[in-house]
């Protein structure tokens, strides 16, 4: 289930004992209520708001403090710095670089992004093939005007992915 900041409380509450039974990819970038953030399994932030919400500058310390032992994934976007994430795989957090593309408009990469991640985890795919599906789908977005200027197909992310530029 992907939930927006505005959605994540009233959904958690919603589902009560069964919010464990369900996977919730969390797109926050503002204030919520952190008893719901809390049950959140994937965690896809800003850094901005990842910064704002831990007190932490460092992206290692800001992934370490958004950990808990519900997470599957904590992931940290920042635009053409690229992706910080951990998994519960890994006790360290990996970095993704970002994609070299022509960026005209980034208006609506981050949703891209989040949709994207959702879309990997529901076929399965490991952590770090789901943030780097999501970053090409997010940098693909970054190549056209505006928040559905240049939304990525599957073709689309697949070329970029195959081309391995970082």
């Amino acid at each position: 289930m992907l939930l927006d900041t505005y959605t994540l409380a009233p959904t958690v509450a919603a589902l009560g004992s069964e919010v464990s039974r369900v996977l919730i990819v969390a797109d926050v970038e503002a204030e919520v209520e952190s008893a719901s953030l809390a049950q959140v399994q994937h965690l896809v932030l800003p850094m901005a708001f990842a910064r704002r919400l831990t007190g932490e500058r460092e992206p290692a310390a800001i992934v370490g403090a958004l950990w808990n032992d519900r997470r599957a994934t904590v992931v940290v976007t920042n635009g053409a710095d690229g992706v910080w994430f951990r998994d519960a795989a890994s006790a360290d957090y990996q970095h993704q670089p970002s994609f070299a593309v022509p960026v005209i408009d980034t208006t609506g990469c981050g949703d891209v992004f989040h949709g994207a991640y959702a879309v990997a985890l529901a076929r399965g795919l490991g952590a770090v093939e789901r943030v780097r599906f999501a970053a090409a789908a997010g940098a693909i977005c970054a190549t056209g005007r505006g928040g559905r200027g240049r939304l990525p197909t599957e073709r689309d992310i697949a070329k970029l992915l195959a081309t391995r530029r970082v």
